[in-house]
């Protein structure tokens, strides 16, 4: 597609003063999508950002159906296992060492997926 058969179809598409995503998503939708507002179901949401906190705070948020999920703000404990002694605990977090993506993380006290964390060993000496 030539430079001014982009521009012809950016004004066609009523998208001029719009940034490129909305023209690459016009065009990814095969045309057929009008602009002038999102979709219910393509909404998305700010992540949770879950800090590790002596209090613990869990809020519900109605998603599509009217149903709950519930996400986790800040959290003192978690749910791990010992893979080579087959167990698993229900124990204290006590901080967050590394995280492979961000050092931020680590500084704010972020959990999230794939970040090492140090747990209370008590349960597991059972």
């Amino acid at each position: 597609m030539t430079f001014c058969g982009i521009i012809l179809l950016w004004e066609i598409a009523g998208l001029v003063g719009k940034g490129p995503k909305c023209m690459e998503l016009y065009i990814n939708k095969q045309n057929s999508w009008p602009l002038s507002q999102w979709l219910r179901y393509e909404l998305g949401r700010q992540p949770a950002n879950t800090k590790l906190s002596s209090n613990k705070t869990v809020r519900r948020v109605r998603v599509r159906g009217g149903n709950v999920k519930w996400r986790a703000l800040r959290l003192h404990t978690g749910n791990y296992s010992w893979g080579s002694e087959a167990v698993t605990r229900k124990t204290r977090l006590l901080d967050v060492v590394y995280n492979a993506s961000n050092n931020e993380l680590v500084r704010t006290q972020t959990l999230v997926k794939g970040a090492i964390v140090q747990v209370d060993a008590a349960p597991f000496k059972q």
